[in-house]
């Protein structure tokens, strides 16, 4: 399953941001939300800038620093200073760009699907999804208050995107924690 990625009402996702500066030349550090490998491999992104507005950036080296970081060098961004201009800079990408394989899913899927359990018991709908570094956590909202559920082949039994519903087989003892 794919990480956090937020769909723009403009047909963009956004992929990361520029977290800050690195070194002197102009290189950014990024902090993807997705694994590094999402944006270390791109050659154009287009960045939305504090005015709202959208430029395109061409990529011209990248390289993965970490589980949580890119290093990136865009054409026209030579020194620190220009660097810093693009600070908390969210990136994007098209979204007809993006490709994902079977039962895999981009988190603003999954937000807002009702939960249900297999023997057909509402639990609530994903209001939020967590990264914790082993597995992601879904955040289901419902009559019990937040129900949080790792995103584990052995919980997430089926995902109909189409008739916005994940179901779920909780493993043995976890509802009991919610009194359900």
């Amino acid at each position: 399953m794919n990480r956090k990625v937020d769909e723009g009402k403009d047909g963009f996702i956004a992929l990361g941001r520029i977290s800050r500066p690195h070194g002197i030349k102009g290189e950014v550090q990024v902090y993807p939300y997705s694994g590094p490998e999402s944006i270390a491999g791109l050659r154009e992104i287009h960045l939305r800038l504090k005015s709202s507005s959208l430029i395109t950036c061409k990529v011209l080296r990248s390289r993965i620093k970490g589980p949580k970081a890119v290093i990136m060098s865009l054409d026209g961004i030579t020194d620190r200073d220009k660097a810093e201009e693009l600070r908390e800079t969210e990136i994007l990408v098209p979204r007809r760009s993006l490709t994902k394989s079977e039962g895999e899913y981009f988190w603003y899927e999954l937000e807002g699907l009702e939960v249900v359990t297999q023997d057909g018991r509402s639990l609530g709908v994903i209001r939020q999804i967590i990264e914790t570094g082993a597995n992601d956590v879904i955040v289901v909202q419902g009559p019990a208050g937040e129900v949080l559920l790792p995103v584990i082949e052995e919980v997430i039994k089926q995902v109909d995107i189409k008739r916005k519903i994940c179901t779920v087989e909780p493993l043995p003892g976890l509802l009991e924690i919610y009194d359900l």
